[in-house]
């Protein structure tokens, strides 16, 4: 009874230390910057494309490589920087500025800031032993994430 009493000795102060920490860390929390994140999965499957099959003669048909494999090598090409590059000249390079920062005078520079925001944005996961291939893109505005995924996935 006597820690009980104590503690309600100290109400006001206890009160008071609450109420400091929930000030502050909802002025953190209000104060963050918003992000919105598209997300998508791609089954990667394996098709003719990757097994050789002479056209002549009865030669020896090459193993195809596991689905993991295939997923594998599709998430390095969806990480590259060439599809990078293409999802920034499909969109425009315009879309990719920031409207409160001056654009550099250099086309290259400015197609390589755009490509530069598409690799910050972009998150391509496999898991390991499966097929599936994991998507996600991350900005400040969801619909220019949805964009910028889709054309990815394109």
């Amino acid at each position: 009874m006597d820690v009980v009493a104590l503690l309600f000795r100290e109400l006001l102060v206890m009160i008071l230390v609450f109420v400091v920490l929930f000030a502050i860390g909802a002025a953190a929390v209000l104060t963050l910057k918003k992000t919105y994140t598209a997300g998508a999965s791609l089954f990667v499957g394996v098709g003719q494309e990757y097994v050789y099959q002479p056209r002549v003669g009865l030669g020896e048909r090459a193993m195809p490589p596991s689905a993991a494999e295939v997923a594998q090598s599709e998430a390095a090409i969806l990480n590259s920087l060439e599809v990078k590059r293409r999802v920034v000249r499909a969109l425009g390079v315009e879309s990719f500025q920031s409207p409160d920062a001056p654009p550099p005078a250099d086309p290259a520079r400015r197609e390589a800031s755009a490509v530069r925001a598409v690799a910050t944005g972009l998150d391509v996961e496999v898991t390991p032993l499966s097929p599936v291939i994991g998507l996600s893109y991350k900005s400040d505005d969801p619909a220019k994430s949805a964009r910028v995924l889709n054309t990815v996935i394109d």
